[in-house]
């Protein structure tokens, strides 16, 4: 019996631990990815970040940005690509994080690495 209380107990505490993937920046945050032709890529947004990034990914096959925590959580951006910046993502190794207000200052500006996963052929 006491066994069976500890395996319920068990679930219990894997159930409310909160998912390891975040819900999409643009979901919460105003935000904005840019690219320009020498694959320097920024990401503009207005609110704090819930977590401190360690890394991003681009992920050409799903065709999806996703912010890499500190904690390890993943939060996507959630935004759609035009065609012409997947291309230009493909050769990005650099994403600089830039928290804009509302006036158009710099609140907070980092660098983390890029990283890019194409495992289809493009």
């Amino acid at each position: 019996m006491a066994q069976k209380s500890q395996i319920r107990r068990k679930k219990a505490e894997l159930q409310t631990q909160t998912s390891p993937v975040l819900p999409a920046l643009v979901t919460k945050n105003k935000a904005e990815l840019v690219v320009n032709e020498d694959a320097h890529v920024w990401l503009l947004y207005r609110d704090p970040l819930a977590e401190i990034v360690k890394w991003a990914e681009y992920d050409a096959d799903t065709e999806q940005v996703t912010l890499i925590m500190v904690s390890g959580n993943a939060q996507p951006l959630g935004i759609k690509l035009p065609d012409e910046m997947k291309d230009l993502l493909l050769d990005a190794e650099t994403l600089y994080l830039v928290q804009m207000e509302e006036n158009k200052k710099i609140a907070d500006m980092g660098v983390v690495p890029l990283i890019v996963r194409a495992l289809s052929v493009h």
